[in-house]
């Protein structure tokens, strides 16, 4: 049923976007059949267990087959069968025919458990095929939606009636009707998982306790691996790990958040889930860098990033922390309540907004005479990268707003979809300066650690010289001074 309904809603939309084009209506039908398309990744998950079940009944069946045919000749069986007791009892006519009885009775019995075997083999078959179709149909559907959504206008271009939608959809969400359901469920679910919530409980405030203690921890690590020669990269490691686990707290609260009311079948509970899982991926990534940049941080004591870097990237990303993580709750909810119902209005205001939070934030931190990237395009005036700064620099401020100015003109799908893709950008440029910087620091100790064997090796050998000068003149000669 699941595989007819998606196959035909799929025929006709291709009819309807063949028919009509890709106009905003078409644009809005594609948006609303990809939020509603079922996860594929269920049927992956049912049709992998459907192959091992058929192999363990396969497995099972193959020594079942080998025992039904062995009682095809019923004779020769209860023969073999007589011929294990006495002679007196094999010539019992009562016992032969017992035997028979017997013999027949589970050669019955194993037809029927083969015909049953059979059947579930072919039953599961048919589930595996099924979820295969299935499996290939939503992802060809997802993949048709997604060609053909991004640059279609999702909304009216922006007029003078949005400040009054903004109001009233700010009014229907504070007066939904599901706020007491959701209420009720929360009650109820904390009710009847206590043990989570407990379980929940103690994480979060041994996390946030412990937070003070563990920062300490990082400081420490940070001047135990500054009096060490070798490399630090365990303590390293280990301050990172501890920085991550200090950032927890508040992106745990709100991943639970978001897990329990999942559990809902509430529209209203489905928009928050969604836009607390997204908000509490975002506020880890961003404020485990954040606190990575403290004072007396991973980035300060053992990536040796200087201090004006570390605090302008401090600074920022808190900007981020307290401005872009309500936005884009915003976002979130206005995108998913309702079938989107609010997403042109306070939806449209939220990434508006958060567009130009985030230009601000690049401003800042990539500014060529800024603290952040200034020193080092200064220290290199003749790379191509300190050349063409007039190019990249406009370019990289400039991205957010021409965002924000597909979201006025109605193509917000397409805003959010790219800003989504710039942070992820942002954040793999992140991850890969910090691994950069750890590589350079675990090169530069090993040819620290190399350079000092060799000068102890060096020191050696003149001493080594020196000895044997003195024992061929038999003269005195002033010691080897020692050296740094």
């Amino acid at each position: 049923t699941t595989l007819a309904g998606v196959e035909e809603k799929f025929k006709n939309v291709t009819e309807k976007e063949s028919r009509a084009g890709l106009t905003t209506a078409i644009g809005l039908l594609l948006r609303s059949q990809r939020s509603h398309l079922p996860d594929a990744t269920n049927y992956r998950r049912q049709q992998y267990e459907a192959e091992q079940d058929i192999v363990r009944l396969q497995t099972e069946q193959m020594p079942l087959e080998d025992e039904r045919n062995d009682l095809s000749d019923i004779e020769s069986q209860v023969e073999a069968s007589l011929s294990l007791v006495s002679v007196a009892d094999a010539e019992d006519g009562e016992l032969r025919q017992m035997t028979v009885e017997l013999l027949t009775d589970r050669r019955h019995y194993l037809d029927d458990l083969l015909a049953d075997y059979d059947s579930c083999l072919f039953t599961l078959g048919e589930t595996d095929v099924t979820c295969r179709r299935l499996e290939t149909t939503i992802r060809e559907y997802e993949s048709y939606i997604d060609e053909r959504v991004l640059w279609i206008r999702s909304a009216p271009a922006v007029d003078t009636g949005l400040v009054k939608k903004t109001l009233t959809a700010i009014e229907d969400f504070i007066s939904h009707r599901q706020w007491p359901m959701v209420w009720k469920f929360v009650v109820r679910d904390a009710q009847t998982y206590w043990p989570i919530y407990g379980l929940f409980l103690t994480g979060f405030i041994a996390i946030s306790g412990l937070s003070r203690r563990m920062r300490r921890s990082v400081a420490n690590l940070g001047e135990e691996a500054q009096k060490q020669m070798g490399s630090g990269i365990p303590l390293m490691l280990m301050a990172t790990g501890l920085t991550i686990v200090m950032a927890a707290a508040w992106p745990l609260a709100l991943w639970f958040a978001g897990w329990r009311l999942s559990f809902a079948d509430l529209n209203l509970a489905s928009a928050l889930s969604v836009a607390f899982l997204f908000c509490a991926a975002a506020l880890w990534l961003v404020d485990s860098f954040r606190k990575l940049c403290r004072r007396r941080g991973v980035a300060e004591s053992f990536l040796d990033w200087p201090q004006p870097i570390v605090r302008s990237l401090h600074a920022n990303l808190l900007l981020y922390v307290a401005g872009g993580i309500p936005l884009s709750f915003i976002v979130g909810v206005a995108s998913t309540l309702d079938e989107g119902t609010s997403a042109d209005s306070i939806g449209r205001l939220g990434i508006v907004s958060f567009c130009l939070l985030m230009a601000v934030m690049l401003r800042r931190i990539v500014r060529p005479s800024g603290a952040v990237i200034g020193d080092l395009l200064r220290s290199n005036p003749n790379s191509m990268m300190y050349r063409l700064r007039w190019i990249w620099y406009p370019f990289a401020v400039g991205s957010p707003l021409c965002l924000a100015v597909l979201a006025l003109m109605g193509y917000q799908y397409t805003a959010e979809q790219l800003m989504i893709r710039l942070q992820l950008t942002l954040v793999l440029s992140i991850v890969l300066v910090i691994t950069y910087t750890m590589l350079m620091q675990w090169m530069l100790a090993a040819k620290r650690s190399l350079a000092m064997k060799q000068a102890r090796a060096r020191r050696a050998a003149a001493i080594a010289a020196a000895q044997r000068e003195t024992e061929e003149d038999g003269s005195s000669t002033d010691p080897i001074p020692a050296f740094e």
